[in-house]
């Protein structure tokens, strides 16, 4: 019997180790998870230590190893929905305004990178150089070209585009007084980040229009949201005031085992007495183990040495974990978190 045989179908296993041996175990649990490996975590350990004489570098974190069978997934963690709401008493129900950009340039996204025009008022909005419109137009659409979402023309017939409502808008007679602004940096901007340019291609376009100073916005409905949680972070920062398994029983909530055990090594028996006095409710009683001389050994509740793990025959172990599970209202299983 192999550690894997303690997972069931969709079960997982989180290996805790430091920056220093992390690559020999990471070879380690290749070999004996063959084609399990489904990414590493960094869990922040401490706010400062002594730093390394040598380099002068505080290691405050370790690597979470995670390996698991096909059948797992990460349940992630209840979105907040604060920012949400129905001002306007919109049928479709709560919404909010997000960013209208996408993270490509103009170069790189050449077909988003348009005037966006408002055509109840006439102003015309000019794009991020940076940061090009996330939905196309039809004005730029291929023939035979299919999208994966609607193209702004639609979202703006929808009601889901906002324009700004009260801003500055500018008209530029003439190409040299656009110049003149773009040269005295009044222009629109994104932040800091100016949206006319002199390098920038068409400037004449932008002549004897109105443009608006303000940035339109995207409404986005609640109800319109793939999914109703967020996924987990591969950066995990534990509130070092609440105390460490209190940032255990948060993660091990996200991983969608309602059963999840936790199985730690310990070198001090007498801290591993300790934190068995505290039982956390989301995944039971924690196996401690110690290495003695080339053996394994479980910790008993009082700091005492009890049964040895044997490798060839794991059911004592399981056992142990049966016994010790927590009690959930969803049915009771038992997988090997760390």
């Amino acid at each position: 019997m192999s550690a894997s045989d303690l997972l069931t179908p969709d079960g997982m296993i989180l290996v805790s180790i430091n920056d220093e041996n992390r690559a020999r175990l990471e070879l380690l649990l290749d070999e004996v998870f063959p084609g399990w490996r489904l990414g590493t975590m960094t869990w922040r350990t401490q706010q400062g230590s002594n730093a390394d004489q040598q380099c002068f570098l505080s290691v405050d974190h370790e690597h979470v190893l995670v390996y698991g069978n096909a059948g797992f997934s990460f349940n992630g963690f209840s979105k907040s929905y604060e920012m949400y709401g129905n001002p306007d008493n919109d049928p479709r129900g709560d919404w909010r305004t997000s960013d209208l950009t996408l993270g490509f340039s103009y170069k790189e996204r050449p077909n988003l990178y348009y005037p966006l025009l408002d055509q109840k008022t006439g102003i015309t909005y000019p794009p991020n150089p940076d940061r090009v419109w996330v939905y196309a137009s039809e004005a730029r659409l291929k023939e035979g070209q299919t999208l994966q979402a609607k193209t702004m023309e639609a979202f703006i017939e929808l009601g889901q585009i906002i324009f700004p409502a009260e801003q500055r808008v500018e008209t530029w007679p003439t190409l040299d007084a656009l110049l003149a602004a773009i040269d005295a940096g009044d222009v629109p901007k994104s932040g800091k980040t100016p949206l006319l340019r002199r390098d920038l291609p068409n400037l004449e376009f932008w002549v004897g229009k109105p443009v608006g100073f303000g940035r339109p916005k995207f409404k986005r409905y609640k109800a319109d949201l793939r999914n109703q949680t967020q996924p987990l972070s591969s950066w995990i920062t534990p509130s070092f005031e609440e105390g460490s398994y209190e940032a255990e029983t948060s993660f091990v909530s996200s991983t969608n085992q309602e059963g999840a055990r936790l199985v730690e090594t310990k070198e001090n028996v007498k801290d591993a007495a300790r934190k068995a006095s505290r039982v956390p409710r989301s995944y039971g009683k924690v196996l401690f183990l110690t290495k003695d001389q080339s053996r394994l050994r479980v910790i008993n509740d009082d700091g005492s040495l009890g049964l040895t793990v044997d490798w060839d025959d794991l059911t004592p172990v399981r056992e142990w974990l049966r016994n010790t599970r927590p009690m959930t209202d969803h049915g009771l299983d038992q997988r090997v978190s760390r």
